[in-house]
């Protein structure tokens, strides 16, 4: 909201500068300033507002996919449906109950985009069952991965610590694509972790 050229201030690094993307940022300070709110109360009500409006959004493209699919299979079942057969009445049939399967689309879609993001941390706990697993069963060919990582699965099951790293449950999942030696390593944020640590 201060800067005055680009790249902005970067709101997280006092005199820092952000020199990646901050298009979040851009519209969001935009949007603050045509409010003329003041940027406490702002950033309060656009980090819901922003997790609703996704939800919102992916929720209505599920549903709309699965409904226009259904709907495609009513005609095949009664070609006489058809906008092209009836041209009179071009649009969506209006039904009376809901569609149950359009509803549960949109909800797992949403609760996939906004609540559970790239699924990284199930490699987390993977590479943790191997890790606490012997050694010694990895080395017997093709099966003694398996076994490892089962054994180390049911040490930690049985209350052995999980060899896991304080940051690895969060941060492992926003750079879950290795890069090549040299080359910068992609950043894989997703929704779920944008709303969580407020990085517009």
């Amino acid at each position: 909201l201060k800067s005055t050229t680009f790249p902005p201030y970067d709101p997280w690094y006092a005199g820092g500068y952000i020199n990646y993307y901050y298009y979040g940022f851009v519209y969001v300070g935009a949007l603050t300033k045509l409010l003329a709110l003041t940027p406490t109360l702002a950033y309060n009500l656009i980090l819901p507002m922003l997790f609703s409006f996704t939800g919102l959004g992916v929720f209505g493209l599920a549903y709309n996919l699965v409904e226009i699919r259904d709907w495609g299979l009513e005609i095949e079942d009664d070609p006489q449906q058809s906008p092209i057969s009836n041209p009179q009445s071009p649009n969506l049939p209006i039904s009376q109950s809901p569609n149950r399967r359009a509803i549960a689309a949109g909800l797992t879609a949403s609760a996939l985009a906004v609540l559970l993001g790239n699924l990284g941390e199930v490699g987390v706990v993977i590479n943790a069952w191997y890790r606490a697993g012997d050694a010694t069963l990895g080395t017997t060919p093709l099966i003694g991965p398996l076994l490892q990582l089962l054994q180390g699965g049911f040490r930690i099951l049985g209350g052995q610590p999980a060899p896991i790293y304080p940051g690895d449950w969060f941060w492992t999942a926003s750079r879950a694509i290795n890069a090549y030696q040299g080359e910068a390593q992609p950043i894989t944020e997703f929704p779920f972790f944008t709303f969580l640590y407020g990085d517009l």
